[in-house]
C-alpha cells in the first residue's frame, strides 16, 4: 500500500516554479509514486504492508493492484493533511486505493484510516507522465558512498546561500573508496570560493563473514592509514593471519570473545567492510 511518504514528493512536481515540465501531478502506480519537474526526479516505493491489512470499510475494497494514474500535486498535499505526522502504528499512515472504482473512470478512489471517514474521490490529472525509467542509468554505478543526509542538506543549503552563480550551482566531487566528498561553490561578485568536506558513513549493510584463526594467544590490532583507507581496523593474532583472512575474502576485522571457557575454541573474525587490492598491498608491505 501507499503511505504518507509516497505523497510527500508532491513539491518536486511542475508546481515548483522552476520547472521545464508543467505537469503538476505525481504518477501513482502499485509499485511506487514518482514526481518530476524536468530538473529533478524523485520516486518512493510503496510500503510492504499489503492491502489485506487495511481495515474493512463498507463500499470500499483496498487493492494491491490498480492501473497507474496521475494525482494532482495539490490533492497529494491535501491527503497529507489527513494523515498523522507521527505514529507508532505504520498502518495509520497508509492510504488505500480501490482498484475497481479507480480504474473505471476519471476519478481516483482513496481512503485513509480515520474513524468515520469516507472514501476520497479525487479527479485524476490528464496528460502523459514522462517515461521516467529511461532516465535512470542502466549500468552499475562506478562506486557508491553513504553520507549523512542531514549534513548533506546543511552543506547544500549553505553553499546555495553563498553562491551568486546562475541556478545556485555547486560542484560535488567524488573520490571513491572511503574518501570524503567535496562540495564547492563560488561567489563571482567577490571572487570567493566556499569548500566543504563530508565524511562517508560506514556501510553497515556490507555482507558479514566468519573466518576462524589460530586458537589461544592474544589478538593484535593493525590500524591502516586513515588518510588512505578511512581507518580500516584489522584485528587478528598476527599480521600474517590478517593477510590470510583477506586472501579468503575478509578485509576488515572485529575481534569477538570466545563463546565459552574452552581454551581450544577458535576465535572468529568478522568481516564488516568491503576491501580493495590497495589494503592487501599495504598489509604485505608491513610484513
Amino acid at each position: 500500500m501507499l503511505n504518507k511518504h509516497n505523497f510527500e514528493i508532491a513539491p518536486f512536481t511542475g508546481e515548483s516554479g522552476r520547472s521545464s515540465l508543467p505537469l503538476e501531478a505525481i504518477l501513482v502506480n502499485p509499485q511506487e509514486t514518482v514526481a518530476t519537474d524536468g530538473i529533478v526526479l524523485v520516486k518512493v516505493s510503496a510500503s510492504k504492508i499489503p492491502a489485506g491489512e487495511f481495515p474493512k470499510h463498507d463500499g470500499f475494497q483496498a487493492s494491491d493492484d490498480f492501473a497507474p494514474f496521475l494525482l494532482p500535486a495539490a490533492s497529494a498535499k491535501d491527503i497529507l493533511k489527513l494523515l498523522p505526522k507521527k505514529s507508532v502504528i505504520p498502518l495509520a499512515q497508509c492510504v488505500a486505493v480501490d482498484a475497481e472504482k479507480t480504474n473505471e473512470n476519471g476519478r481516483a478512489c482513496l481512503l485513509v484510516q480515520r474513524p468515520d471517514f469516507q472514501p476520497l474521490n479525487i479527479g485524476k490529472e490528464s496528460g502523459t507522465f514522462p517515461d521516467y525509467q529511461k532516465v535512470f542509468p542502466q549500468d552499475s554505478p562506478e562506486f557508491s558512498l553513504r553520507v549523512n543526509a542531514h549534513y548533506l542538506k546543511r552543506l547544500a543549503q549553505a553553499a546555495a546561500a553563498f553562491t551568486d552563480t546562475r541556478d545556485d550551482a555547486i560542484m560535488i566531487h567524488y573520490y571513491g573508496g572511503a574518501n570524503p566528498i567535496r562540495l564547492e561553490a563560488e561567489r563571482q561578485e567577490t571572487g570567493q570560493r566556499w569548500t566543504a568536506l563530508l565524511m562517508p558513513l560506514r556501510d553497515e549493510t556490507a555482507p558479514r563473514h566468519t573466518l576462524p584463526v589460530a586458537p589461544n594467544g592474544q589478538g593484535k590490532a593493525f590500524l591502516l592509514p586513515a588518510q588512505k583507507f578511512g581507518s580500516v581496523r584489522v584485528e587478528a593474532q598476527s599480521l600474517e593471519a590478517a593477510i590470510e583472512a583477506y586472501e579468503n575474502g575478509v578485509d576488515d576485522f572485529e575481534w569477538q570473545e570466545d563463546p565459552g571457557d574452552d581454551p581450544e575454541l577458535l576465535r572468529p573474525i568478522v568481516a564488516t567492510l568491503e576491501g580493495s587490492d590497495e589494503i592487501l598491498e599495504e598489509l604485505e608491505s608491513l610484513c
